[in-house]
């Protein structure tokens, strides 16, 4: 038998699941105790870490060694001398009492306050127990965070997160309520992080969590929508049914979740959520697992994800939505330069239009259309209109957003890109892919400023997000910083070792700086990789053009026509190959592009 269970109720500020307590602080902190007593209770290395770096912050271990160093000095001075100043031996007790009972005073003064140029001055609670500020918050606004697998096999994660990927949808197509996308409620899965913290990262009210508990052809789901600004539960609920009726309780828990926000936040809205695709709940599974392998972003993610799609294609044959996640496992597939585009394209091409035929109200289907008209068709006409559609559906899809803001800055419209990018980000405010691309627009659009100051900001919700690092190196450079560009391009290659892409940069950044010996070596280092694994013809292009073959270098532009590279759309914009537009050849290869 399989039971699949969702399970999530509060009691007292814990959500308990299956024995195991997960608590929030929705109070300022006052005290240490009060601090490691919150940290006992997450149960977790996050929370005691996160009590450790607040002790550190507050200068509790540094106020506790230096009041225990001088209470050591000062009891072996009494030892010492009060016998020679013949002094009562309850002298010496008293003195060593008054230490003892000193330290808890001490790491309770330096808890609240710190010594400050200005004087004593009350330390503030972290922003994690700060209230975040109204005006940044949307009234109706919902966050669905990754539901918990409890099941007792692992790997059922792909059922939980598929699931919360499927209510987050729903939610997200109601009209008047703002859902941060996936990416954004994902950053906080298995992380044991204030539920303050998250409604003031998100800009949500409230927040939807749950369990997943899944074995054979049952399944029991666990759902409980908290307010962010007390912690109370405002609904919660548990649903045990059979696998196949996995649809309705999706139904039910959105509809209870619309009906509550109805009442509190939306003003009487009756929008009704629905999301069902398929009657088979086989199919279904199949296309949790796909997304959830998908999402991994690697070459086996995405070739075990085209297996899941195409197995859900085949039980059932109009399942729509599963042809449009085997059209976007190709197409990333190709992007990624994992395949061949003229092997990957054809056949994302060929999902995307069969998903359409089966349901033209697919926002999903259109936007992987609009990106596959884009990048391999080079039909920017009809790549605009799909994009334009899919808005036109669901305009709460971050995604389209985002590539179609892609769209509009490789088209050289960098406003238009750049508005579009912001409400992307507006959707899915933790993505770094959306940040690092709206710096990457101002960086076409030679803003290097803007792009320095965006750049930064993504950085500073992943400092290891290697793409980041290397447009910012290119907006050093183009501002004239070659020495912060070569360390931010040295930093994105420790991160990601012989990545063709990041060493052409650095090729570029050392000719801009006029050191062509280093701009050449880096170049044979391109050679190396690229007789070990693909480099694209465009990053070669780039490298050449950098040591001034420039023969060479539009030789590789061709050839990344001829084999249909997605890059080779960013020809028009490219500040890196800005050397190369006064020649003829450059307005052919454009030409050939249809960008002329």
């Amino acid at each position: 038998m399989t039971l699949l269970c969702i399970v999530v109720s509060r009691d007292g500020g814990a959500l308990v699941l299956e024995g195991k307590a997960r608590c929030y602080t929705f109070s300022p902190i006052e005290s240490p105790c009060e601090q490691f007593r919150d940290a006992r209770e997450e149960n977790g290395v996050g929370a005691v870490a996160s009590f450790v770096a607040e002790l550190k912050r507050r200068r509790v271990v540094r106020a506790a060694t230096v009041y225990t160093a001088v209470a050591f000095v000062l009891v072996q001075v009494a030892d010492i001398a009060f016998p020679a100043l013949h002094l009562p031996e309850w002298t010496l007790t008293f003195v060593v009492a008054m230490a003892i009972l000193g330290l808890p005073m001490t790491v309770g003064l330096a808890w609240v306050f710190d010594v400050t140029p200005h004087g004593l001055t009350r330390t503030p609670v972290t922003a994690t127990t700060a209230q975040p500020a109204a005006a940044e918050v949307d009234e109706a606004s919902v966050a669905v965070l990754p539901f918990i697998n409890i099941s007792p096999e692992p790997e059922n994660e792909y059922f939980s997160d598929g699931l919360t990927e499927e209510l987050l949808n729903m939610l997200a197509q109601v009209e008047g309520l703002r859902v941060p996308a996936r990416t954004s409620s994902f950053a906080f899965k298995g992380k044991n992080t204030d539920i303050r913290k998250i409604g003031e990262r998100l800009r949500v009210r409230t927040v939807l969590e749950g369990s997943v508990r899944k074995a054979d052809e049952r399944v029991m789901i666990t759902a409980q929508l908290i307010n962010v600004a007390d912690g109370y539960h405002l609904w919660s609920g548990t649903y045990k049914r059979e696998l196949k009726d996995i649809f309705t309780v999706q139904e039910e828990i959105a509809r209870a979740i619309v009906g509550t926000l109805r009442v509190r936040l939306l003003g009487g809205s009756s929008a009704r959520p629905t999301s069902q695709h398929t009657t088979d709940s086989a199919s279904y599974t199949l296309y949790l697992k796909g997304r959830f392998f998908a999402n991994r972003r690697s070459e086996n993610g995405f070739r075990k994800a085209i297996e899941c799609f195409q197995d859900a294609v085949a039980r059932d044959p109009a399942y729509a939505l599963a042809y449009a996640g085997l059209a976007d496992a190709y197409a990333l597939l190709s992007d990624y330069n994992l395949l061949p585009p003229k092997e990957g394209m054809p056949r994302a091409k060929e999902a995307a239009l069969k998903a359409l035929a089966l349901d033209d109200s697919l926002a999903e289907a259109h936007t992987s259309l609009a990106m596959i008209r884009h990048d391999y068709d080079w039909d920017y006409t009809g790549s605009e209109r799909e994009y334009l559609r899919a808005l036109e559906l669901n305009p709460a899809y971050a995604t389209a957003h985002h590539w179609y803001g892609e769209f509009l800055a490789l088209m050289g419209r960098f406003a238009e890109g750049i508005a579009r990018l912001e409400q992307a980000q507006q959707l899915d405010p933790l993505s770094l892919t959306v940040s690092a691309d709206k710096g990457a627009a101002h960086y076409y659009a030679r803003e290097s400023e803007k792009a320095i100051a965006q750049l930064r900001k993504t950085l500073e919700l992943d400092s290891n997000f290697a793409p980041a690092r290397h447009l910012l190196a290119l907006a050093y450079a183009e501002k004239g910083l070659h020495s912060e560009a070569r360390s931010q391009l040295e930093h994105a290659l420790q991160i990601a070792p012989n990545t063709p892409r990041f060493i052409a940069a650095l090729a570029h950044v050392h000719a801009a700086a006029g050191d062509m010996e280093q701009a050449r070596q880096a170049l044979a280092t391109l050679d190396r990789v690229a007789a070990a694994s693909y480099v694209s013809p465009y990053d070669r292009a780039i490298g050449l053009a950098a040591v001034g073959d420039t023969t060479g270098a539009f030789a590789a532009l061709n050839r990344a026509v001829d084999e249909r590279i997605f890059q080779a759309v960013h020809l028009k914009v490219d500040p890196l190959l800005d050397d190369l537009r006064p020649d003829s050849r450059f307005v052919a290869v454009l030409r050939r592009l249809g960008l002329s």
